[in-house]
């Protein structure tokens, strides 16, 4: 049996008042090493002819309006480079719920039982991949 937190969904007031800015990513050094680290996985795997697939994880509209210009271009500008070096499909779930009322912060989907469109949604891609 998994047991999963049954957690509660919270509201737009109470999702503001837990909102805790994200890290910025001023420290240039640590950017680079993480980067080359998740690099130097996917080269990994597709060296060793496993099929990576990416998918980035949902956030809330308050996150996402938190984090600057800059570091959404350099996340995406990642991505990009990721998807043209070695041809790993994308799918980007960032924005797909940011106004759903189904947070259990603004970094997290609640596991409360009747929450279920972003297990669909992975399990639709995942499935969509396995017939490709």
């Amino acid at each position: 049996t998994i047991y999963c937190k049954n957690t509660k969904i919270l509201s737009n007031r109470e999702l503001q008042n837990v909102f805790q800015d994200p890290p910025t990513w001023n420290d240039s050094e640590f950017t680079k090493i993480n980067k080359n680290a998740l690099f130097s996985f996917v080269n990994k795997m597709n060296e060793n002819g496993i099929k990576i697939i990416i998918f980035t994880t949902p956030l809330q509209k308050y996150y996402i309006e938190s984090l600057s210009d800059i570091q959404k271009k350099e996340f995406n500008i990642i991505l990009d480079e990721l998807k043209s070096k070695y041809n790993v499909k994308i799918y980007h779930y960032e924005l797909a719920y940011q106004n759903l009322d189904i947070w259990e912060d603004t970094s997290h989907v609640s596991y409360k039982d009747n929450i279920d469109i972003y297990n669909f949604d992975i399990v639709n891609m995942i499935l969509k991949e396995l017939n490709s």
